[in-house]
């Protein structure tokens, strides 16, 4: 029934979304144990629990010898201790469960994403034990043992934990752990209905939001029958092996059979008496919801007929019918949807950027709704699915911030999810909602922000609430301490510091660069003549500054520019002989592009080192047809005789 539940759970939230991903605690006693450690700790589907469940019960529900022959039956009880072997037990959950610790084991980055509880008792009855695959602080006000042994080499495996949990007295032998010598029965000799284990446990391990409610505790029966609950409660006593034909009273062997039967005499009145439990635990927290749905739900099927014993391994496909059957009825229906939704709102968490008092008291709030599945996960595409399906032409999802004072429908800021928000969140697992800006009376507050949808009943929205709310949020950003502003300032000097520095080292290459035209312009005349063709060299390299070029380069691009960086001219100083005496060098050419502030990236670099070689050939050309053979200049002048209307050459 557990299983059944839960896999129609997950078709409400569109088959996509696993029921763990939205679970911090897990808690659950005998099979309910095993099937938490399966959820929590292996991170199996529910699907593939229900199909090991059944290959599970069949071997471990192994008869002893002599089953149905009246006497020797009874005396293999009796000389044994328990109505079925518990080796087969034992043996598949070896196989299933697998032989890792349940609490330190590292062999996969995916173990242990949902913490796990497991209820047991002491072989003598006396204590309540706890199992767990996660620390915690111990606590001296504990009702029950919280196991974490000394030496890390005694941790029970996963599959010791599930045979503790569920060693039910009559039915299997108490399972004893070999490492430490330590036995355990049942857990629901003590917790058949672990609620409030389970609100014990999250209190330990989150202490900050103790007083808190949790978003939802979510509890999940194995069946009840209203009809005639005190005939169906005697009925399923009777059905078990402690009846007056049955002598266990003076029985006294060894291995402890005594004291476990009377451990069970005590105890086994809390059996059938979960729906107490759970009575008891509402009438104790404070379940006022304003409207919202309770964060407490307990999903407890009522068949409406009478319920199979405990171990009737042969009407299990007969009751899996009956729990399929009741889970399409209206009443389940709502309720299994109103819970999905829930799970839905609760995996949104609002984050507060900061909070601005105004000048009539009120404060100023701005924050981001963000949600608990990774950015581009498929468990957040999944989301966007279900909330895809919510749209109608009449309706949208919506969140809906108000404060409680004025919590009436129809007022407060209210933040719709578009039809583009919903498509990138399925598309492409991405939530992109706008920071929200609203207003809250006075600093005490309190806010609730809650998603709308349509929930259980048809043709009418519900608020849920996001993960945490009702908050002071005021309050809280009081209390949160404050970040110096030293790292801010830090990260500015080292920015400016940086930024200096790039200067400097700019400035010092420029000198260098003038360096070098100073000694190419001293070197000899014939070493200058002697290129032909000189080779390009590289290109600068991009910089913040204008790229300072050499007094004989040329100060045109390829690409002609109406505008252009020029370095400043030094201060002209006036020759002296020796320079006026030095014959004129061949220019020398650059491919570049200039530094500007908006740089021209478009430019084809090739496309600047064509033209200036070409610009560089023109100019040789030009200047090889002003010299003479012997390297001396010459130039032509024309001449018109007068008279003849003829023109001469003369070169000189």
């Amino acid at each position: 029934m557990e299983l059944e539940v839960l896999r129609t759970v997950e078709k409400v939230l569109g088959g996509n979304l696993r029921i763990q991903s939205f679970f911090d605690l897990i808690v659950g006693t005998s099979t309910g144990g095993i099937n938490a450690l399966a959820l929590g700790v292996k991170q199996w589907s529910v699907r593939y629990c229900i199909e090991m469940f059944e290959k599970f019960c069949d071997q471990a529900f192994t008869e002893r010898e002599f089953r149905g022959v009246w006497g020797l039956e009874q005396a293999a009880l009796l000389n044994h201790g328990s109505k079925y072997k518990a080796t087969p037990l034992h043996n598949i959950l070896k196989k299933t469960l697998g032989r890792s610790p349940l609490f330190g084991a590292n062999d996969s980055l995916n173990a242990f994403k949902t913490k796990v509880a497991v209820t047991a008792t002491s072989a003598d009855g006396n204590e309540a034990m706890v199992f767990a695959n996660y620390n915690r602080p111990q606590s001296s006000g504990d009702s029950q043992t919280f196991v974490r042994p000394e030496d890390p080499s005694h941790e029970l495996e996963v599959w010791e934990a599930a045979a503790a949990t569920s060693a039910a007295p009559f039915y299997f032998k108490p399972y004893t752990h070999t490492k430490t010598g330590t036995s355990y029965i049942d857990g629901g000799l003590y917790h058949n209905n672990p609620v409030n284990v389970a609100n014990r446990e999250r209190k330990l391990l989150w202490p900050a939001i103790a007083n808190k409610h949790p978003d939802m505790l979510l509890s999940i029966g194995t069946g009840k029958n209203l009809i005639e609950p005190q005939r169906e409660t005697l009925d399923r006593r009777s059905s078990s092996p402690k009846n007056d034909n049955t002598p266990f009273a003076p029985i006294n062997k060894s291995g402890g059979i005594r004291r476990t039967f009377n451990a069970l005499y005590q105890r086994f009145d809390n059996i059938l008496d979960a729906e107490h439990t759970w009575t008891e635990f509402e009438a104790d927290i404070n379940n006022q919801n304003d409207g919202f749905p309770s964060p407490h739900v307990r999903l407890n099927l009522d068949l409406k007929s009478k319920l199979p014993p405990f171990d009737a391994k042969d009407k299990f496909r007969e009751f899996q019918a009956d729990v399929k059957r009741r889970l399409k009825d209206s009443d389940v229906v709502e309720a299994v949807k109103d819970v999905a939704c829930s799970l839905v709102a609760s995996s949104f968490y609002f984050k507060l950027a900061k909070t601005v008092p105004l000048r009539d008291g009120s404060f100023m709030c701005t924050g981001y709704i963000c949600c608990r599945f990774e950015e581009g996960s498929s468990d957040l595409k999944a989301l966007g699915e279900f909330l895809a399906k919510q749209c109608t032409p009449d309706f949208m999802p919506e969140f809906v911030i108000q404060d409680t004072s004025r919590c009436v429908p129809g007022r407060g800021v209210k933040v719709k999810l578009t039809g583009k928000m919903i498509s990138r969140l399925t598309t492409y697992g991405m939530l992109r909602i706008p920071h929200i800006d609203f207003e809250i009376p006075n600093a005490m507050a309190s806010t609730t922000i809650a998603l709308v949808l349509q929930g259980g009943c048809k043709n009418v929205t519900q608020r849920y609430l996001l993960s945490g709310f009702p908050r002071t949020l005021v309050q809280e950003a009081s209390c949160r301490p404050i970040n110096s502003n030293h790292d801010s300032r830090s990260s500015s000097t080292s920015t400016n510091r940086d930024r200096r520095s790039y200067h400097q080292s700019q400035t010092a290459r420029t000198e260098r660069h003038q360096m070098q035209d100073r000694r190419s312009e001293t070197s000899s005349a014939s070493s200058r003549l002697s290129q032909a063709r000189p080779s390009l060299p590289p290109r600068p390299q991009p910089s913040s500054q204008p790229y300072l070029y050499t007094a004989q380069s040329r100060m045109d691009s390829a690409i002609e520019l109406a505008h252009y960086a020029r370095a400043p001219n030094p201060p002209q100083q006036s020759p002296t002989p020796e320079e006026n005496a030095r014959p004129q060098t061949v220019p020398v050419y650059q491919a570049f592009s200039y530094e500007r502030s908006r740089p021209r990236s478009d430019m084809p670099t090739q496309l600047v080192e064509r033209a200036a070689r070409k610009v560089q050939f023109e100019d040789e050309r030009r200047l090889q047809k002003t010299r003479g053979d012997d390297g001396h200049s010459w130039s032509k002048r024309l001449v018109k005789k007068r008279g003849t209307g003829k023109v001469s050459v003369e070169a000189r």
